[in-house]
């Protein structure tokens, strides 16, 4: 017998079945539609509005479509799957995103034969889930996209273990069937992604620099767009094909793993290469083509001693010759937390790469958001750090969870806030001293600002006030994960 389950905002549960079910199914999804006949013949009466035909049509009508549509309820073995399934997954993305908290709660919504698992929003962000149960002759098969193998593996286990008879899978992975080329690497100075495919600023996610590698995971509608998880912080979004060399897995391995050089400050010519751009590398005549293993960097280091010339290598395999002191060689990352806080000040008003204003999505350039700053700054070491404030949170290791223990923090440690004290909605680096430095709209003016965490200006207060712990950064190198 199928059983019912409402789910209250208070965390309660009430579940009906049989006869009953068929009744609460009835007047729940119908009772908006009788409030509404029964609001219009109020009206109508104090309109003195006598009886007509064509309203007595009208109200026939809508009783034919209470009486006749079928209502569907969730069947017990999805309900129980989601249960089962919702801490399994939860504990492998934890593990997977190196995450202290991972938010996966599963909403069923009813469809013809099937049901849909529509996850938590932020999900999207960081893995592909689109699963829905689908019935074909009472025996559940399992159908839709998830990322990897062990993301599949969860999912057919605790299914097999959540219906009776068992279930069918026709999960996908990546790559995807549907996908011509399944990876690619961005070909222009930087690119907008999208939570949606349109180029719709207010829609804006995040923004990759020349050579990021990303993985295709879904074309849009009309295959202007795909949706591609970024290799260097795992985040999800939406970005327009022509700003894609899509490759096969050889070239994109080739590229991942080819060790590279960091653009050391915005350069204009002879190729417009924004700070943080990280490309592959070699001492070598110009017009040499990119085939093959790049040079190692103890041969680098041996052949460009007598040079003060580097080649870098662009994703359409052209060569661009740049000044040494324009590159920072991986060995010669600043890795070390005093290095790191003075290239975040640079990025005050009157630094050398400062003078823009706050933008949400932000991640490249002057024009900044809060996490897009602060993943900038560590970029520049080549530390990993995640693209949002919350994830950042839950990735970094906590100190000082109030501003009782602020003595717990150190120069270079994270700093957030929240108004909601659920999820950490800004994020700032700690400098010392009681002060932090992050990007914000407000405080005077639009972009890179230092505040204070104790005594200080009204706006000091107010994140005195809204203070949500620190957070000390690992020292994992982006290369090592992306390889």
């Amino acid at each position: 017998m199928a059983e019912l389950i409402f789910h209250r905002a208070g965390g309660h549960t009430l579940r009906l079945s049989g006869s009953a079910q068929e009744m609460a199914n009835f007047w729940l999804g119908y009772l908006p539609i009788c409030c509404l006949l029964a609001f219009n013949c109020l009206m109508l009466r104090q309109l003195n509005v006598k009886k007509s035909p064509v309203l007595a049509g009208l109200i026939a009508f809508f009783m034919v479509i209470v009486f006749s549509s079928p209502t569907v309820a969730i069947p017990g073995e999805v309900q129980t799957f989601i249960r089962n399934l919702t801490p399994e997954m939860e504990s492998l993305l934890q593990q997977k995103l190196e995450r202290r908290q991972v938010f996966f709660d599963l909403t069923p919504k009813a469809e013809r034969n099937a049901t849909r698992l529509n996850p938590y929003s932020r999900i999207h962000r960081d893995t592909v889930f689109d699963l829905r149960v689908n019935y074909e002759e009472n025996l559940p098969t399992l159908t839709g996209k998830v990322f990897d193998w062990q993301e599949r593996d969860v999912i057919e286990r605790v299914a097999n273990q959540s219906f009776a008879n068992g279930v069918r899978s026709q999960v996908a992975i990546f790559p995807y069937n549907d996908v011509d080329l399944d990876y690619g690497i961005t070909i222009k100075p930087y690119s907008n992604l999208y939570t949606k495919p349109s180029t719709d600023i207010a829609d804006l996610a995040t923004q990759v620099r020349l050579g990021t590698p990303v993985k295709l995971l879904q074309y849009s509608g009309d295959r202007r767009f795909v949706r591609v998880r970024i290799e260097d912080d795992g985040y999800l979004a939406w970005i327009k094909r022509e700003d894609l060399k899509e490759c096969d897995r050889d070239t994109f391995e080739q590229w991942v793993t080819a060790p590279k050089v960091q653009i050391a400050r915005t350069l204009n010519r002879p190729q417009t290469l924004y700070f943080g751009t990280r490309l592959p590398y070699r001492q070598s005549s110009p017009g040499a083509n990119f085939i093959g293993p790049i040079m190692p960097n103890t041969a680098l280091k041996q052949a460009g001693a007598e040079s003060e010339a580097i080649a870098v290598i662009l994703p359409d395999n052209r060569e661009v010759q740049l000044n040494r002191r324009d590159v920072i060689l991986p060995e010669n990352s600043p890795r070390d937390k005093p290095r790191l806080l003075e290239i975040a000040k640079q990025f005050l008003p009157q630094g050398a790469l400062g003078g823009g204003r706050y933008l949400w999505g932000g991640t490249v350039g002057t024009r900044l958001d809060c996490s897009g700053f602060v993943q900038t700054v560590f970029r520049a070491g080549n530390i990993y750090l995640p693209r949002d404030a919350y994830q950042q949170k839950l990735y970094t290791q906590p100190v000082a969870g109030s501003l009782r223990n602020i003595d717990e923090l150190q120069p270079g440690d994270l700093v957030f806030f929240s108004e909601n004290r659920r999820l950490a909605t800004h994020v700032g680096i700690y400098l010392g001293n009681y002060r932090f430095i992050h990007s914000t709209r407000r405080g005077g003016y639009s972009g890179v600002k230092i505040n204070r965490l104790r005594n200080g200006t009204r706006y000091d207060r107010y994140f005195q006030r809204t203070y949500f712990g620190g957070g000390r950064v690992p020292m994992q190198l982006i290369g090592d994960r992306a390889a």
